[in-house]
């Protein structure tokens, strides 16, 4: 059986639900929930493209498997979304470019989960005299980032290979 508009419409009236007065509500409420759905879709494929996949749980990790995707968490962590709760696995050795930007700052601290899943993530980052430089600036918060290899240079300022800082806060 094909449902069209009108004979869902002639069933909702034959039970009182819709009428002459109600009907453009209903319309309205349509459209508004229309634009919530293409909106949750937009967000969820934004984060998709951002990363090889995921939805950022524990059971379905954001995918990290390039330089592009660590670029773009630490643009989104400096720039102020700390993935508290989120997750993470990078699932392919990142060599062939090197990672150049720290993810995390001192006023934006990562506080996700952070797989590295025995992988190497190659480092060419270079920081100024009073910044701290690793694959990770800034932590807080319950991160948890564990299993990772990293290769290539770090200098400038403060410098480490994986956590330049661990920042315990109150909260």
């Amino acid at each position: 059986m094909v449902l069209s508009r009108s004979i869902i419409y002639s069933q909702l009236a034959a039970y009182g639900i819709v009428n002459e007065n109600n009907a453009t509500k209903i319309a309205f409420i349509n459209r508004k929930l229309y634009i919530v759905l293409l909106l949750c879709i937009f967000f969820s494929v934004n984060a998709m493209a951002q990363y090889g996949g995921g939805n950022g749980t524990e059971g379905d990790p954001y995918i990290i498997s390039t330089a592009a995707h660590l670029s773009a968490l630490a643009s989104n962590v400096n720039g102020g979304n700390d993935y508290s709760g989120k997750y993470f696995l990078v699932t392919e050795d990142i060599t062939s470019t090197a990672v150049t930007t720290v993810i995390g700052k001192y006023d934006s601290f990562f506080r996700g989960n952070f797989n590295g899943n025995g992988k190497t993530i190659k480092l060419n980052i270079s920081v100024g005299q009073y910044e701290w430089g690793a694959l990770f600036g800034y932590i807080s918060g319950g991160a948890n980032i564990h299993d990772v290899v990293v290769s290539g240079n770090v200098s400038g300022g403060y410098i480490a290979g994986i956590v330049a800082e661990l920042k315990i806060m109150e909260m």
